[in-house]
């Protein structure tokens, strides 16, 4: 094999390599999707109708169109919420869906029933918060359940440490997910991997701290070995952290730790 074979083979196995890395990292969901029926009084498929989805805290806005078969789907969608769904139609009387929150990784179905517009001026729906939710043995938790969970290292093992199925060591830096070995599991923040490439740190972090503070978390994922090509490079667990993103209100957070004084 002469040097030119040899270079030529190595520069494959590189480019091959860097795209199976930006693979897995791109396969790692950050954000949520929406889809779902909207019909009208008959149950027909109300075709042409606009779907205004609307993230209260930010004022984004994302606008999707029924099909002819009553379908609409919209994806790339903010985790968390509150968000408001404006169905409107040349035919039909509008409607108004309210306090709808999102899921990491997850599809919200959302299915609507137009009314005639002789028949009524404005339908509201209001839906009501999940501060959790266990899908399985998968398990998201949003802000308010962060907020309002107890933490002795403000770590995200503190929140992870909720489902059944984790396990924090005593010392609060290994996490065992169904069983696993520690190393065998995978953090991420925003789509890019956190984890101890190098095995130096036994917490499973790059660095000695948390990869982010809690306060800057707005939801955390839980999924255990799921056979889906959507994530990957795990045997154990697969932690998924997404962050806070900018509103349109000023405010911020501050946490304080008493710790008792001792002496002679």
């Amino acid at each position: 094999m002469n040097k030119k074979t040899q270079f030529s083979r190595i520069a494959i196995a590189v480019a091959l390599s860097i795209g199976v890395a930006t693979t897995a990292v791109a396969a790692t969901g950050q954000s949520s999707a929406m889809r779902g029926t909207v019909v009208g009084p008959q149950g027909n498929p109300a075709a042409g109708s606009s779907i205004t989805i609307i993230h209260e805290p930010s004022g984004t806005v994302k606008e999707a169109t029924v099909n002819e078969n009553g379908v609409f789907s919209a994806r790339g969608l903010r985790v968390g919420g509150p968000y408001m769904i404006v169905v409107e139609s040349e035919k039909f009387q509008s409607r108004i869906i309210e306090d709808v929150y999102l899921e990491l990784n997850d599809t919200f179905e959302l299915d609507a029933a137009l009314e005639s517009a002789s028949d009524i001026e404005r339908v509201t729906v209001t839906g009501s918060r999940d501060f959790f939710s266990n899908n399985g043995s998968n398990s998201v938790f949003g802000e308010s359940a962060i907020e309002n969970m107890p933490t002795f290292n403000r770590d995200i093992k503190d929140i992870v440490r909720s489902n059944p199925l984790a396990v924090v060591s005593a010392d609060g830096e290994e996490l065992s997910i169904a069983g696993s070995n520690p190393k065998y599991n995978t953090f991420t923040v925003d789509g890019v991997g956190v984890n101890d490439t190098f095995g130096l740190q036994s917490n499973g972090y790059p660095t000695s701290r948390p990869p982010v503070s809690l306060d800057a978390i707005s939801q955390v994922s839980v999924e255990f070995t799921p056979f889906s090509a959507r994530a990957g490079k795990f045997g154990g667990g697969n932690v998924n952290v997404v962050t806070k993103s900018g509103t349109n209100d000023f405010h911020g957070t501050v946490f304080y730790e008493e710790v008792p004084f001792s002496g002679t």
